[in-house]
C-alpha cells in the first residue's frame, strides 16, 4: 500500500463532524430560527431553536458553535440530518445559509426552515412546500440569501396580541402564558416527531400528516 494513500472515510456518527456523507441522497438541513442568548430562549419567536434542540437531544447529537451558527450532524436510518441555529439576530438569519448549504451538500429542496407565525392560532402547525416570508423577518432573510422561497418551511402558530393593534414585536419577543405555552410546547413536540420524515418521504405526504394536527 502506498504510505501516502488516504484512509477510507468513516461514516458520520451522531456527533458533529467536519465530514459529510458521500451521497447527496437521504439528507435534510433543518434550520431553526430564533434569537441567541438566554433572554430569548423562552420567547414565542424562538420556537425554531427549541425544535432543533429537541431534535439534537433525541439523536444524541450536540450542537456546537462554529462562526455565526451552531450545528450538529445526526445519523438517522434514512440518512443524515444537519441541524442548525443561526446565531445572528433574527433579521440576519440568512447570513449563515450559504455556509450551511455548502457544508451539508443539501439543495434548497432539502432545506427545512422552522419558525413562528403570528397568523396561525396558538399551537397550530403548518408545513408548506414553498412560498413567501409571511411577514417573518428571519424567514425573509433566508429567502433573500437563497434567491427565492422555493424550499419547505414549518410554521408554529403563536397567535397575535390579545388586543387589536397590540405590540407585535413585544408579543413575539415575550414568553407565552401558561395555557399558550402548553399548546406551543405540544406543537413543538409534534413537529420534532415528524420533520425527519422529510429525509426520505415526499413533502406532500409529510404535509398531509403534519397539517392535520390540531391543538387541543
Amino acid at each position: 500500500m502506498n504510505p501516502r494513500s488516504k484512509r477510507p472515510e468513516r461514516p458520520p456518527t451522531l456527533r458533529t463532524r467536519r465530514r459529510r456523507p458521500a451521497s447527496p441522497q437521504g439528507r435534510l438541513l433543518v434550520v431553526g430560527l430564533g434569537n441567541p442568548g438566554p433572554r430569548y430562549s423562552g420567547t414565542r419567536h424562538n420556537v425554531g431553536f427549541r425544535i432543533v434542540e429537541a431534535l439534537a437531544r433525541a439523536a444524541g447529537a450536540r450542537l456546537k458553535r462554529r462562526g455565526i451558527g451552531r450545528y450538529a450532524v445526526a445519523r438517522v436510518a434514512a440518512g443524515a440530518v444537519f441541524l442548525a441555529e443561526p446565531l445572528t439576530m433574527m433579521n440576519r438569519s440568512g447570513d449563515v445559509l450559504a455556509a450551511l448549504l455548502r457544508f451539508s451538500g443539501c439543495t434548497l429542496a432539502q432545506l427545512l426552515v422552522i419558525c413562528d407565525s403570528i397568523d396561525l392560532p396558538v399551537g397550530a402547525v403548518r408545513l408548506k412546500r414553498s412560498g413567501s416570508a409571511g411577514g417573518h423577518n428571519g424567514l425573509a432573510s433566508i429567502i433573500a440569501a437563497a434567491g427565492g422561497g422555493g424550499f419547505p418551511r414549518l410554521w408554529i402558530g403563536v397567535g397575535r396580541p390579545a388586543s387589536a393593534g397590540g405590540d407585535v414585536i413585544g408579543h413575539v419577543l415575550g414568553a407565552p402564558g401558561s395555557d399558550d405555552r402548553q399548546r406551543i410546547e405540544a406543537a413543538e413536540r409534534f413537529a420534532a416527531e415528524h420533520v425527519l420524515r422529510l429525509v426520505d418521504e415526499p413533502v406532500d405526504r409529510v404535509m398531509h400528516a403534519v397539517n392535520s394536527y390540531h391543538p387541543d
